[in-house]
């Protein structure tokens, strides 16, 4: 929220790609926020707090987690575009989430919601770690597919809902607790 903290001492706007690629700091958003993209990376291992009471949208740029920790608390989160982790912390603990793009894990850490966690495109898990938490919904308009990653430990599914298009299995897919499907088709 303080201009002074950004380069040329413009806070970021809807058209602005905010990227944290260097330093240890503890950074929170305090204000609510959106942005075209968020990135973490580099050599950042500080940590980016979404602060209480406060949301984040993230426009066609997407979220992108390749260093350090995201924390989104217990606030709502949405981005038009995709949520790529390689690296780092996304932990969405205790808040509403909602990817209209993909989610590519290839490394690192995505610790999902007990709350509502929405997916609008494909689910592809190479690597990392997937802590879920709570219920993934897939609910994009065109065809969605799902590569897991494997039935380990950091691979589970807590639930999983597809609510509207046809959803595409395309590796073993391990639900610890319900699979439904409310519209669509599996």
């Amino acid at each position: 929220s303080n201009a002074g903290n950004y380069v040329g001492s413009v806070a970021p706007t809807a058209n602005d790609a905010v990227e944290f690629l260097s330093g240890s700091s503890a950074v929170s958003i305090d204000v609510n926020s959106t942005v075209a993209g968020i990135t973490l990376g580099g050599s950042f291992s500080g940590s980016v707090t979404l602060a209480s009471g406060k949301t984040l949208s993230v426009g066609f740029n997407g979220i992108t987690i390749a260093s350090g920790t995201f924390i989104g608390n217990s606030q709502a989160i949405t981005s038009s575009g995709d949520l790529s982790i390689s690296g780092g912390t996304f932990n969405s603990s205790s808040s509403d989430i909602e990817i209209k793009g993909s989610v590519q894990l290839s490394g690192g850490t995505l610790k999902s919601s007990t709350y509502s966690f929405k997916v609008g495109g494909n689910w592809t898990k190479t690597g990392g770690t997937f802590d879920a938490l709570g219920a993934l919904t897939f609910n994009g308009f065109g065809g969605q597919t799902i590569l897991a990653g494997g039935t380990d430990s950091g691979s589970d599914f807590a639930d999983v809902n597809v609510s509207f298009g046809t959803v595409t299995v395309s590796s073993t897919l391990k639900v610890s607790g319900n699979l439904i499907v409310n519209s669509g088709q599996l």
